[in-house]
């Protein structure tokens, strides 16, 4: 993987870590950083859609909650942790 496919990576979590609040409470319980992929499931329900990108640094998936644009979350997980999440 590229410098600047890495440092494209790494841009994208940082921006997700900054609309963190919204996104926190989209379902009827609020997720936090360090949550399994369960915890998240448990709480929040089926995703809408799964994505999963593949890094130098490992598996970086997406999970999209909401089915109008209006309405999005996304959570991302690495090593089946919340690492990020963005409305």
């Amino acid at each position: 993987m590229t410098r600047v496919r890495m440092l494209a990576m790494l841009l994208l979590i940082a921006f997700a870590c900054s609309f963190l609040a919204g996104c926190r409470t989209y379902g009827s319980d609020p997720i936090a950083l360090g949550m399994t992929q369960d915890e998240v499931h448990d709480r929040w329900g089926e995703p809408a859609g799964v994505y999963r990108t593949i890094t130098a640094d490992g598996e970086l998936d997406q999970w999209v909650y909401g089915y109008s644009k209006l309405d999005r979350c996304y959570v991302y997980f690495r090593n089946g942790r919340v690492v990020a999440y963005q409305d």
